[in-house]
């Protein structure tokens, strides 16, 4: 199943945990119901599901955006939150991302979340998912990483790759210009860049205005992030270097605790998840 029926955010945590089944459904009772039946799997992991009440669950992680955890504070439609921050009492623990270091303990911590819960902080490691040299075609949402014929394995490192380069970027995705900082962190020239609607379908069209951009601005490389990548057409043939950057999380030192704290919950031996993965 494709990124266009799956969504690309299923697509892409399919592509990555080849072992693990990812099932997609409107109802997520159902969804459940299907994976004990046809995988008969030790642990579900629910993926955004804080506010479905309805289902027993034995451990509840709720992650949010160091920078601005509760946006405005307010919920639907004068804010970005589904219930009221009371409702953060009903979690076990708490995943700070996109945070600066992962140094543990309740320092800078918004002070409304409960006291007497864990809190971890993670943060975001981008990385070269792999690139294309220009001229080449690919069929962009069919592949796993470093899989497709046509798909340069490059240094893992952006810095290395885009120092020094003119790049115009691209993106649909929530936070565009979160993504536009950190294409700037890799020591490359920005000289432009498209927003497209999160989850945006990307035509032919699209792909056109996106190379017409890049070459007016004199770019040397088109950058785009994983999650646009799995959306582009098929046989997209790229004009210039096309850079695709992914994220990967990291706990720090924090990792082994976070793993211990998961392990008790739910009652896991220990080393079963990096066995699995």
């Amino acid at each position: 199943m494709g990124p266009e029926t799956a969504g690309d955010e299923p697509f892409m945590m399919a592509q990555t945990l080849r072992k693990t089944p990812v099932l997609v459904g409107g109802d997520r009772y159902r969804s459940g119901i299907t994976a004990l039946k046809a995988f008969q799997p030790d642990i579900i992991l629910l993926d955004d599901g804080f506010q479905h009440l309805k289902l027993k669950r034995d451990l509840d992680l709720v992650l949010l955006d160091c920078r601005r955890p509760v946006g405005n504070g307010r919920v639907l439609p004068r804010g970005p939150l589904r219930e009221p921050v009371k409702a953060l009492k009903r979690a076990d623990a708490f995943v700070l991302t996109r945070c600066r270091d992962t140094t543990p303990g309740r320092k800078n911590v918004p002070p409304y979340l409960p006291s007497g819960k864990p809190i971890f902080r993670s943060m975001h490691r981008p990385y070269v998912y792999g690139v294309y040299k220009t001229g080449q075609t690919g069929k962009a949402g069919s592949f796993g990483k470093a899989e497709s014929e046509n798909m340069v394995n490059s240094e893992s490192d952006p810095d290395r790759l885009l120092r020094g380069r003119r790049v115009f970027a691209f993106s649909g995705i929530a936070d565009h210009h979160s993504f536009l900082h950190t294409v700037r962190e890799f020591g490359g020239t920005l000289v432009g860049d498209l927003e497209f609607s999160d989850h945006h379908p990307y035509s032919a069209l699209d792909l056109n205005r996106i190379a017409r951009s890049a070459r007016e601005t004199g770019a040397e490389w088109i950058i785009t992030t994983e999650k646009d990548f799995v959306r582009l057409p098929e046989n997209t043939r790229w004009p210039l270097n096309l850079a695709v950057i992914g994220i990967a999380i990291s706990f720090g030192e924090a990792e082994d605790a976070f793993l211990r704290f998961v392990h008790r919950h739910l009652n896991l031996r220990e080393g079963s998840f990096h066995e699995s993965s």
